[in-house]
């Protein structure tokens, strides 16, 4: 059985391997990352973690975070797989 979770869902969704960008999408795509707010608060949550149990809320905004993440990951490999296949160079993103 195909698992339907939300990281599966948006994997097959977006599939880095399929599909066709230009080369000013993919440049687009890398561009977006997450503001610095969010990385700070990302490693609040990384180190409550670390010193014990999230609260049910933090432990929401921390599986936010990371499905989120987990999308961008996914467009910037399919960007960075399009620049390579155009001959372009890769930015890292």
């Amino acid at each position: 059985m195909v698992a339907n979770n939300d990281n599966a869902i948006l994997t097959r969704l977006v599939d880095p391997q399929q599909g066709r960008l230009s080369a000013a999408a993919a440049e687009d795509l890398l561009a977006i990352t997450f503001r610095q707010d969010d990385v700070d608060r990302m490693n609040e949550l990384a180190e409550s973690a670390r010193n014990g149990p999230l609260t049910a809320d933090q432990r929401a905004e921390m599986e936010s975070y990371n499905r989120i993440a987990h999308f961008l990951a996914l467009i910037h490999s399919k960007a960075r797989l399009t620049l390579k296949s155009n001959g372009g160079g890769m930015r890292r993103g």
